[in-house]
């Protein structure tokens, strides 16, 4: 090849200055090695029946060929040797081949097929022996290439080479020479019958669900070869299911810029594969032994939509692991509470219903949060998805589904979720056979629009009319279209199976078993463990016994029980032995509910207690006090001072089982109604000339027209203001003509918003209104300023104030108050103060306007409070666990009132460990306690706020007890 390329170069200019032909070159290699490169050329052609020897067999390769013989060849190596019958009576295209000439009609079809184009003198010499470059061109031609840039004949030359034809033999053709019946063999098998590339699957990974990596070897014979893009096609590969073969998946296309063709790298697209199955894959139908398994779909969110206005239903792009839809899978309007999950009968779908019912057009903001929820094959989101939905439900709820679950139990299933006009007795709004129904319960189930109806009688087996009527309605309103059809009722013989028997809880006196039956239950008339008669209660398919004996934690019990179903079945059972199992679920919230005094009452899964005294319920983040019923699994919350949109916390409590497990925050929202009668909170008067003024203060916003009122408020039993002005919609002021300082001033009939009456009040007026001054103010945060003032403050403005340390100036960015606070707290923007802080900082009076409930202002200004007193309490900064020791570091020096009892520690089963403790000092003030003589394991440790006092002249106190972690002690 070296030297052909050497001699077109010479030819180029020789031709450019000449035009002459340039002689052939001699061949550099060995005659033996040239006829085996013949051989092999001759005989694939003469297996393709391209080339023919004489009688004798010999297919005489050194012998010349003609210009009509190589067109023929060539013509049958395309395979187009069926048309040339329909040359056989065209009219002549050359003088020098008539219609007898034994090549007339393959000279004909190749003239046609652009093979060839004879001489100008309309000639086409089908007998003279063929040169180099007339093959040259003839075969790329054939090929259907176009030939390279420049001039006859180098550009066909030059085309040809480059196409590989004459690969083997380069140095023995050259331009002008006559082809042998060798040379045009070796053409003819590189230009049409190439070894085809033979491709051997290596390996086979799933990348994606529509992605798979083909990792193979590429042979061109049994040499190893060069793969290219082109050198595959889809249609190269099947993929079938390996245990069913009839059922494949399309291979789409090969993505030629991720596949690495020259590493053997095939990235092949397909159809949706379906997780976790098998596939094998074959290569032009030959099965390459290579299987992969299908990959799931990463999670997505594919919708989220609602037509009502209770619940908004998220539905995923895969079916979902039930046991990962959960509630804190989710926010709602940025908040974690007020709303419950569930999973829908789709499967890919979760339901969310929201505590209180949102409005026509409200925009609900719905997030799924990343790496929560996962698909049936732990696919999880990327990221958060959030979605802003306008709810607007424009429809009549229908029933479309009645069910008969037992001869006593209905299951109606709406278009949408409703309310149930009642949930127990006696049922206006449903007909059985034209008859009234009495229910004992009717539950609700929004996740899947299902009405529960749980008769107090059952029905006759057989075909019963069930007529709803539209005192049904949806949460906007609507009316539910009335319903009439058949049920068929199945008769219910059978009696009910224990499934279960768990041990819930235990102690030295007393057990609390739960027998889980198949099926509701209807009573249960006896219950005996291990012979002692039990006290029962019956919640659908459980019955909890209390025995007044221990049990221990597991262990085999003999169980006597008679219970029956809703249906009267009767199943009574004498000495059965069973294996008691733990009950290791979480405790979840089944239910809440207020009654008319605010009282709200938690039914938890499992009963809770205060184990060791760090529980508490808070709400809206304030402790309240609480009721524990354990045996019952409820907690009681006496709310009656709140109002409106409450979010309740159980928090720090403990299993009331035999494991004792700790119990995870529990939250929820609840609105209650506001039922607190509202009180006077302050008094005061003022002399100003001749007239009275006494300010009432009330604890609430008030009801404009009834505080207005000048009877309803007297002094000395017979004295009504002239007149009264509301100040705001907490405070009046009353204007009296004449003195009344010392009297008694009572207040009656005045309502609050909600229209709850003030309980009669009597307030003796000895308090009058002084000028408004500040008493006290200190560093309450490391950001925080309190400045409490001698009355209550009805407005004030962030920038009233500012800090200095006479170098720098601070500045206020908020001011948090209520109307008729005496402090208020202001937030600084730039700066954060040590807990130590004192005697560093002065507050700064820009005159600004303070004022106050009883209408006195504040305008200094100028320096009003040097030396801002120090208020931030000593806060526990690390608890840490070593070798034998825990180590207490407090955020800054303190006191310790007494060192037992400020840290309390505890082991993992919860029991208070005896340990020595011992302060920490820096050179001179304490700032850490270190408790010694642990063993190894894991503690938890408490610090009592009482304790601990900072060394400030405020003795400021920790705020709050603190309880750690889990520390690890070695």
């Amino acid at each position: 090849m070296r030297k052909f390329k050497r001699l077109i170069a010479i030819i180029t200019v020789m031709l450019f200055a000449l035009s002459i032909i340039a002689p052939a070159f001699a061949q550099d290699e060995s005659t033996q090695e040239t006829s085996s490169v013949y051989d092999q050329a001759a005989k694939i052609l003469q297996e393709k029946g391209i080339l023919k020897g004489n009688e004798q067999g010999d297919l005489m390769l050194d012998k010349s060929l003609t210009r009509a013989e190589i067109l023929a060849m060539i013509i049958r190596a395309t395979g187009q040797e069926d048309v040339i019958n329909d040359y056989k009576d065209v009219e002549p295209s050359f003088t020098d081949v008539p219609k007898d000439h034994w090549a007339f009609a393959y000279v004909e079809a190749g003239k046609d097929l652009g093979i060839v184009n004879g001489y100008p003198d309309g000639t086409f010499k089908p007998d003279k022996p063929v040169k180099f470059e007339e093959l040259c061109k003839m075969l790329v031609a054939a090929k259907g290439e176009s030939p390279a840039a420049g001039k006859w004949p180098l550009n066909y030359v030059r085309k040809a080479l480059d196409l590989g034809f004459f690969n083997g033999i380069e140095d023995e053709v050259g331009i002008g020479d006559v082809v042998i019946r060798g040379q045009a063999a070796v053409a003819f098998a590189n230009a049409f019958f190439q070894p085809e590339k033979t491709i051997v699957v290596k390996d086979v990974k799933a990348v994606a669900n529509d992605t798979i990596e083909v990792y193979v070897d590429a042979y061109l014979g049994n040499e190893i070869a060069t793969l290219e893009d082109g050198d595959v096609i889809p249609l190269d590969f099947e993929i079938k299911d390996a245990s069913d073969p009839s059922k494949t998946i399309a291979v789409t296309l090969i993505d030629s810029q991720a596949s690495d063709f020259g590493a053997g790298k095939l990235v092949l697209k397909t159809a949706a594969q379906t997780p976790n199955t098998t596939y094998k894959v074959f290569c032009k139908g030959q099965d390459t032994g290579k299987t992969f398994v299908g990959a799931p779909v990463n999670l997505q969110v594919s919708k989220v939509a609602s037509d009502n206005l209770k619940t908004v239903t998220v539905t995923f792009n895969d079916e979902l692991d039930a046991s990962t839809v959960k509630a804190s899978a989710f926010k709602v309007n940025d908040s974690t509470s007020g709303f419950t999950v569930g999973a829908a009968a789709d499967k890919k779908s979760v339901v969310i219903v929201l505590d209180n019912a949102v409005s026509q057009f409200s925009t609900v903001k719905v997030t799924v949060l990343a790496n929560t929820i996962k698909s049936k094959y732990g696919k999880v989101l990327a990221s958060d998805y959030n979605a802003n939905l306008t709810i607007q439900d424009t429809k009549q709820p229908t029933v479309t589904k009645v069910e008969a679950l037992k001869q006593n139990i209905l299951q109606l299933t709406f278009s949408e979720p409703v309310v149930p006009p009642s949930t127990a007795g006696y049922l206006t709004w449903l007909k059985v056979d034209g008859v009234n129904q009495v229910a004992n319960s009717v539950s609700t189930d929004y996740v899947n629009n299902v009405v529960k109806v749980v008769l107090t009688n059952a029905l006759s087996a057989g075909n019963h009319k069930v007529e709803v009527t539209n005192e049904v309605k949806d949460f906007a309103g609507y009316s539910a279209v009335a319903y009439s059809g058949d049920v068929a009722v199945t008769a219910d013989t059978a009696a009910p199976q224990l499934k279960d028997v768990k041990l819930v809880y235990t102690d030295s006196n007393k057990a609390v078993v739960q027998l889980i039956f198949d099926e509701d239950i209807g009573s249960a008339s006896s219950v005996k463990i291990n012979g002692n008669v039990a006290t029962v209660s019956v919640s659908g398919a459980t019955v909890t016994a209390t025995v007044n004996i221990s049990l221990g934690l597991v262990g085999v019990v003999t169980i006597d029980y008679t219970v029956a179903d809703l249906a009267g079945n009767t199943a009574s059972v004498t000495g059965v032995a069973k294996t008691l199992t733990l009950d290791t679920s979480a405790v979840t919230i089944t239910g809440t509910s207020v009654d008319s005094s605010n009282n709200i009452t938690v039914t938890l899964s499992k009963p809770i207690y205060n184990k060791d005294g760090n529980a508490a319920v808070k709400i809206n983040g304030t402790s309240v006090t609480y009721t524990v019923d354990t045996a019952n699994s409820k907690v009681v919350i006496p709310a009656f001072n709140y109002s409106g949109s409450c979010t309740v916390v159980l928090t720090g409590f403990y299993e009331a089982t035999p494991l004792q497990l700790k119990v995870p925050d529990l939250s929820f929202a609840v609105t209650l109604p506001d039922i607190k009668r509202p009180t006077v909170k302050a008094v005061a008067y003022d002399i100003v000339g001749s007239t009275y003024n006494v300010y009432v203060v009330f604890d609430e916003a008030m009801n404009t027209d009834s505080v207005k009122k000048v009877t309803n408020y007297t002094v000395n039993g017979s004295i009504n203001p002239s007149s009264v002005s509301v100040i705001s919609d907490r405070i009046v002021k009353l204007t009296f003509g004449s003195n009344i300082v010392g009297g008694t001033l009572v207040v009656y009939g005045v309502k609050d918003v909600a229209g709850n009456e003030i309980i009669l009040t009597s307030q003796t007026l000895t308090t009058a209104v002084e000028s408004l001054t500040i008493t006290a103010v200190k560093f309450t945060a490391a950001n925080q300023v309190a400045v409490t003032f001698n009355q209550g403050i009805y407005s004030i403005a962030p920038n009233a104030f500012y800090v200095t340390n006479g170098t720098s100036n601070y500045y206020f960015s908020s001011a948090s108050y209520s109307v008729g606070d005496v402090t208020v707290k202001f937030t600084l923007a730039n700066l954060s103060v040590p807990s130590n802080v004192g005697g560093t900082y002065s507050l700064i009076s820009n005159g600004t306007t303070i004022k106050s409930i009883f209408e006195k202002t504040y305008t200094s200004s100028g320096n009003v409070w040097a030396n801002i007193d120090d208020g931030i309490a000593p806060a526990v900064a690390s608890v840490t666990g070593g070798v034998g020791t825990i180590t207490i570091a407090f955020s800054e020096a303190v006191t310790v009132v007494n060192l037992d009892a400020a840290v309390t520690v505890k082991d993992s089963a919860g029991n208070v460990v005896a340990a020595t403790k011992a302060t920490i000092s820096n050179g001179s003030n304490v700032v850490g306690i270190l408790v010694t003589g642990l063993s190894k394991g894991n503690y938890t440790v408490t610090v009592t706020a009482s304790q601990i006092k900072d060394v400030s002249p405020a003795q400021n106190t920790m705020s709050s007890d603190y309880t750690s972690g889990t520390i690890s002690v070695q």
